[in-house]
């Protein structure tokens, strides 16, 4: 699944789905947000954190997970844009 990866101001990061932008309310509650990278990730179904993230994008279009995970994310993944 392709992404955008939005950086928080504590570090976290905001994914949004690539044919998104972050949504107001992701700004409201998350923000200032800034772009920090598009890529593809492998969404394995076995995964408890992918689990909740795709179970977030359905509710909200978009979900937070830690710096610490964001980062692991974007180092497995395919990065197609550093911004």
């Amino acid at each position: 699944m392709d992404f955008k990866a939005y950086r928080r101001p504590d570090g976290a990061y905001v994914l949004v789905p690539d044919c998104l932008v972050a949504s107001r309310d992701a700004q409201a509650r998350h923000g200032p947000l800034v772009l920090v990278a598009r890529f593809d990730a492998p969404c394995p179904a076995e995964d408890p954190v992918w689990n909740r993230v795709l179970g977030d994008l359905d509710r909200q279009s978009y979900a937070v997970v830690r710096r610490e995970t964001g980062e692991q994310l974007l180092r497995l993944a395919t990065v197609s844009e550093l911004v």
